[in-house]
């Protein structure tokens, strides 16, 4: 990208997923304000009916990003019907909406990075494997997705009713999305509206674990993601959230067996051996 470049856009009815590896710049549904995305975001455009906006790309850089679109009937079939009513729930700074039509941007998860830089890495291979395997990759990122969107924290559990489940699920998303922020259970309380207990209590049941083991798990996933791409050891813990080196690389190697630096080696070889990008 030499130059900024800005042009009209105009789309059918559809969802699309628009997953940025590299780059930065803003997309506008005509009526709403810009809506900035950079590198490791995912926007999602969700509209019933014909839209026009307007893309900006800024210079400086290059600009990759994978593309994905589907009918709502493909959708339906895939199962994934509860993916527009779930982001018709979404608000704050990164969504636009215009009547029916919604656009929203997202951090991506480490494992949907992962997946489009494998999608990436197909284009020379032959024509019938290339497409059964970007096939399957998009299926992954899409259930990636499913889990970030809809926040489904689980089952009934008695003692928890709907506004109890919506403030677990909300923080299962701000745990998620917001990994590397310094996070405590007052904090999160505070924050969703839940108190100490019942948080504590409600996500070990509807999600399986306490908050701390699920955050714990969000930043090695995307320490995993970071190293995968050929980050070091000491920027994948500071960009997930830890400032001790020793404490990362310890709970990294309980995880993983090996520490980070021997992990992001491993990988490094296995994308030579294949012919993929580290």
């Amino acid at each position: 990208m030499a130059a900024t470049r800005t042009f009209r856009a105009r789309g059918r009815p559809a969802f699309s997923i628009s997953l940025f590896l590299e780059g930065s710049g803003t997309f506008r549904i005509d009526g709403t304000p810009p809506l900035a995305f950079s590198a490791g975001d995912v926007l999602l455009f969700h509209g019933d009916q014909p839209v026009a906006g307007e893309n900006h790309y800024h210079a400086g850089g290059r600009l990759r990003c994978l593309d994905m679109r589907l009918s709502h009937d493909r959708l339906r079939r895939l199962g994934l019907a509860d993916l527009q009513p779930a982001l018709a729930e979404l608000d704050g700074e990164q969504c636009r909406r215009e009547g029916d039509t919604l656009l929203v941007a997202l951090r991506a998860s480490p494992p949907m990075l992962v997946l489009a830089e494998a999608i990436f890495a197909l284009s020379t291979r032959p024509v019938v494997e290339r497409r059964l395997l970007s096939m399957a990759h998009g299926i992954e990122i899409l259930a990636h997705l499913a889990g970030i969107v809809t926040m489904d924290p689980g089952g009934d559990v008695p003692g928890f009713n709907t506004g109890d489940r919506r403030r677990i699920a909300h923080a299962r998303h701000l745990l998620s999305q917001h990994h590397a922020d310094d996070w405590t259970i007052p904090l999160l309380s505070q924050t969703v509206g839940l108190n100490q207990q019942k948080l504590k209590t409600g996500f070990r049941q509807l999600v399986g674990m306490p908050p701390h083991a699920f955050l714990r798990r969000a930043r090695l996933l995307a320490a995993e993601g970071l190293l995968t791409q050929g980050a070091t050891a000491t920027e994948a813990a500071i960009a997930v959230g830890y400032t001790n080196m020793s404490h990362f690389a310890r709970i990294f190697r309980e995880c993983y067996g090996c520490n980070p630096s021997l992990f992001r080696a491993r990988r490094r070889k296995d994308a030579e051996a294949s012919g993929k990008p580290s």
